[in-house]
C-alpha cells in the first residue's frame, strides 16, 4: 500500500479495513492523519525529511512539559484511534474520550519508574495529551491535555 508519507504500513493490524492514505487524500479511516495532513503542508521538500522534523518538534514539545516521573521522549509512532482511545474520568464522574477512532496520531508509551504502569502520550496536529495508566490501558488518569502552539 502506498503511503503519503512513506511509512510502511504493511504491519498495521488494521490494514485491510484501510483504503490507503494516497487513495483517501489523508484519510484512510475517514478522519484526520497527522502525517498526512505535514507532508501536504510541505508538499515540496521531501516527506521522510519532513515527518522527521515534525517530530522532533512534537518530541521538544512533550519533554518540555517536564512531567515529574516521565522519561525523556525519543521517538513518537502513528497510532491509530482506535486503539489509544481509551474513556477518561472527570473529576465530575462523567466519562469521556478526547479522541476520534478514525484518526492517526502520533505517540508512544513509556514504563513508570516504579513498573507499574505506563505514561502515554498523543499529539494532534491541535493538541497533546499525556496520561497515566495501568497495564492494557486500565484506570487511565489525564496529566496534560492542552492545545499546542503551531
Amino acid at each position: 500500500m502506498k503511503t503519503i508519507c512513506g511509512i510502511d504500513c504493511s504491519k498495521c493490524q488494521v490494514k485491510d479495513q484501510c483504503k490507503g492514505c494516497i487513495a483517501t487524500k489523508g484519510h484512510p479511516f475517514g478522519g484526520n492523519c497527522i502525517l498526512a495532513k505535514c507532508c501536504h503542508e510541505h508538499i515540496s521538500r521531501e516527506n521522510v525529511a519532513i515527518i522527521n522534523t515534525y517530530k522532533e518538534k512534537l518530541i521538544r514539545e512533550f519533554n518540555n512539559l517536564h512531567i515529574k516521573g516521565m522519561p525523556l521522549i525519543t521517538e513518537l509512532v502513528p497510532l491509530n484511534g482506535m486503539f489509544i482511545n481509551v474513556e477518561y474520568t472527570l473529576s465530575n464522574g462523567q466519562k469521556i474520550k478526547f479522541l476520534d477512532d478514525n484518526d492517526i496520531y502520533l505517540g508512544n508509551q513509556f514504563p513508570v519508574n516504579d513498573g507499574k504502569g505506563y505514561f502515554g502520550v498523543v499529539a494532534s496536529d491541535q493538541f497533546l495529551l499525556v496520561s497515566k495508566y495501568e497495564n492494557n490501558g486500565v484506570n487511565p488518569e489525564i496529566l496534560i491535555y492542552q492545545k499546542r502552539e503551531n
